[in-house]
């Protein structure tokens, strides 16, 4: 198994931030990707008999999640946009299937905060190997945020690549542009290609990771 790039959580030149108020959200192109859970699936079971992240509404749900979060406030949250487009937030080592309670979702990453007179999103990332989502779950993210009514940059902070691998349905993590499955050398294609179909999600599910990655780390 290729070993994850020491460098992988560099963050690169930083977006501006921007908010949007609680019934302020823009109107988006099309509709964001729904995507599935393509990670083991003993860790998808046991997802379904948990309780799920904690919905966030209002910058006062944020507060009152960090407050219960104690030292833990202090890394990055797990993070998933569910069906109905709304933020849900569980503590860092939580699973995002488990965030989701073992249902599809929009986008998920990790998210970290800090609060001065304001909420804002400091850094956050695409970071799910169980999900794998693609940078244009963006849109996804953007809209949930502003629901909130949170500063947030405008896109991800830390961007990260996943790419499914046709020949060994490994997952991949891309890095430099280097679209070559990393257990096979396969080429892998440049567009995100993780499967709708059930058969062929459930042979991804069984093989690891390709370069398995750290979690995201502030600057």
């Amino acid at each position: 198994m290729a070993l994850l790039p020491d460098d992988l959580s560099r963050r690169e030149e930083q977006p501006q931030n921007r908010t949007v108020g609680n019934d302020c959200v823009q109107e988006r192109e099309s509709a964001p990707r729904r995507l599935r859970y393509v990670g083991p699936p003993d860790i998808a079971e046991a997802a379904r008999r948990g309780a799920g992240g904690r919905v966030i509404r209002t910058p006062e749900d944020l507060a009152g999640f960090v407050t219960d979060a104690g030292s833990e406030a202090a890394e990055p949250f797990t993070y998933i946009v569910d069906l109905d487009g709304w933020l849900r937030l569980a503590p860092r080592r939580s699973e995002h299937v488990a965030c989701a309670e073992g249902q599809d979702v929009l986008a998920a990453g990790e998210i970290g905060f800090s609060f001065s007179g304001t909420w804002q999103v400091e850094q956050i990332s695409n970071l799910s190997t169980g999900y794998c989502p693609d940078l244009d779950s963006w849109t996804a993210v953007e809209s949930a945020l502003d629901r909130v009514g949170l500063v947030h940059p405008d896109r991800f902070t830390d961007e990260i690549v996943f790419r499914h691998c046709a020949g060994c349905h490994q997952r991949n993590l891309v890095k430099d542009e280097v679209y070559v499955c990393q257990v096979c050398d396969c080429e892998l294609p440049r567009e995100w290609n993780f499967p709708a179909n059930a058969a062929d999600r459930d042979r991804i599910k069984d093989v690891q990771l390709a370069a398995e990655p750290e979690t995201c780390q502030p600057a």
